[in-house]
């Protein structure tokens, strides 16, 4: 999905004291955040944590012929298309205000009390994209743990089973 959201926000650069009343130089505005190429799955079964660990390169992907998916078995989308709009609109109005921030870093330094009033989400396009991804699972000592490959980078994402000492030093060092 292809998104545009309007952020209206407002702050204050400065406060000072004009004859014992503190007065604010107030400024605020609307400022439109671009989200491009938001990917939301289209089936049910990749509905794992692990799958928002997926980016795909989607500037060059090729047009769809049958040989691409190499006699390879390929789930058909079982997620509607306003199902998926749905969560596309969600994401984008989660990820606006941090986006504003991040996408405004000089501004926003210089702002006291920054509030975002309201965000307008809009889908401007939408693409239906077949993303190679390979899901699997295994069991260790009676848990299952599932892990997706992507097939445009080859990375792999999944829990690996951890003791609680291996937990706590993860957690020490930055790791899981």
């Amino acid at each position: 999905f292809d998104i545009t959201a309007e952020v209206t926000w407002s702050g204050y650069t400065a406060e000072v004291e004009v004859m014992g009343e503190k007065v604010r130089d107030e400024t605020g505005g609307t400022v439109a955040v671009l989200f491009d190429d938001v990917l939301i799955p289209g089936v049910e079964s990749a509905e794992t944590p692990e799958i928002g660990e997926l980016h795909y390169n989607t500037s060059f992907l090729p047009a769809y012929t049958p040989d691409l998916l190499a006699d390879w078995p390929a789930e058909i989308y079982s997620i509607s298309l306003s199902d998926a709009s749905v969560r596309a609109h969600d994401y984008a109005h989660r990820h606006s205000g941090g986006r504003f921030v991040q996408e405004n870093a000089g501004m926003v330094a210089m702002l006291h009390g920054l509030t975002m009033q309201n965000i307008e989400v809009s889908i401007d396009s939408y693409k239906l994209l077949l993303l190679p991804v390979w899901m699997l699972g295994y069991t260790y000592q009676g848990q299952s743990y599932p892990v997706i490959v992507n097939g445009q980078t080859g990375g792999v994402h999944g829990q690996i089973p951890r003791s609680g000492v291996q937990k706590f030093l993860g957690g020490l060092f930055g790791g899981e």
